[in-house]
């Protein structure tokens, strides 16, 4: 796993089209996956995505327990 070498924080080991990511783009992506689910966890993005908002939200909480270990 990534890890920072000043806080000792560690990230999740994400790989893209053969690229491992460092620390800093790991965390970034989580962050934003994490974020977008929060969006998407609202009565308005309900109200205008529907059934697609449901679908996304299920995929990133999937893939939000993945890069924290949960």
């Amino acid at each position: 796993m990534p890890r920072d070498a000043e806080t000792g924080l560690v990230e999740p080991e994400i790989t893209i089209n053969g690229t491992p990511l460092s620390f800093a783009q790991a965390m970034t992506l989580r962050v934003a996956v994490c974020g977008y689910a929060m969006l998407l966890d609202t009565p308005t993005m309900h109200k205008h995505l529907g059934q697609l908002g449901e679908n996304y939200l299920a995929h990133l909480v999937t893939i939000g327990r993945l890069m924290v270990g949960r």
